[in-house]
């Protein structure tokens, strides 16, 4: 649901979480929660707005200038056969299935 929301919200610029749950057909308090978990891995940003006479969020992708990295984070999931995964730092923002870097190195991990 995480990238649902996280496609939508790349797609329209921006999105009101009152109108977010309504798009993907979940409750409010659903949304909230996972709302709520994306603003914790600085993934998006929101700001409490009034529209038709309703309080509510408008929410945007984080700056990626913001983003922190997760102290937390599992690094060991980039890694295969000791190789670093092509995607782990890379500033393209392509399709898996269309990566040439990403399928070079699958291939590899087959042989």
């Amino acid at each position: 649901m995480e990238d649902e929301i996280l496609s939508i919200i790349k797609e329209r610029g921006s999105v009101f979480q009152n109108e977010l749950w309504k798009t993907l057909g979940i409750d409010c308090r659903k949304c909230s929660r996972i709302v709520a978990r994306l603003l914790r891995k600085g993934m998006i940003e929101r700001e409490l707005v009034k529209t038709n006479g309703t309080r509510t969020y408008l929410i945007k992708m984080a700056d990626k200038k913001n983003v922190e990295v997760m102290g937390d984070f599992d690094y060991s999931v980039l890694l295969s056969n000791n190789s670093l995964a092509p995607c782990a730092g890379c500033n393209e923002e392509c399709e898996p299935e269309f990566c040439n870097s990403l399928t070079e190195w699958i291939h590899e991990l087959l042989r």
